[in-house]
């Protein structure tokens, strides 16, 4: 008994201490497979007790055949939730910033380059979209969310695509 007791402590322990590090290798992994571009994290700080996280530096890659570097790029991300809500319904949102989004819209052959990863996202999702998605089973009560503050600040939308008559 005693040996199963530390093994769940070390568990938990090491999962809370790795915990930065587990979400970024997950965002960049995941994000990579689901949009089938190269996704990157700088940084993640998640804190449970104060129900905060901050993630720093995300990008999201340009599929094969863009010349700009990336299709969307943000300096942090930063949510605060009500802890005391997450067990209910609804969720509370205290704030949800969004400091310094880039995107850029780039046109190809098959396409732009948000036009490609969206395809992307679909198939991997199996080409389903919210509409078709199934119903909520019976008696099941969806999870609501507030949002007591979105703030999006210092954004940048870049077209990279050449306009007909305008020299590059």
């Amino acid at each position: 008994v005693a040996a199963v007791v530390i093994l769940v402590v070390g568990a938990v322990f090491f999962l809370l201490s790795n915990l930065d590090s587990l979400v970024k290798t997950a965002i960049e992994e995941a994000g990579s497979k689901v949009a089938g571009v190269k996704v990157s994290v700088s940084s993640v700080k998640i804190s449970l007790s104060d129900g905060t996280g901050t993630i720093s530096g995300l990008t999201v890659g340009n599929p094969k055949g863009f010349k700009t570097p990336n299709a969307f790029a943000l300096g942090a991300i930063t949510l605060g939730i009500d802890t005391a809500s997450v067990t209910k319904n609804p969720v509370v949102i205290k704030e949800i910033s969004v400091a310094a989004p880039q995107v850029t819209y780039e046109m190809g052959d098959g396409g732009s380059n948000i036009d490609v990863i969206q395809k992307n996202v679909q198939a991997f999702a199996g080409g389903g979209s919210a509409a078709k998605s199934e119903p909520a089973a019976k008696g099941a009560e969806e999870t609501k969310l507030i949002i007591d503050l979105l703030q999006l600040t210092g954004g940048k939308l870049t077209l990279a695509t050449p306009l007909p008559g305008v020299p590059p």
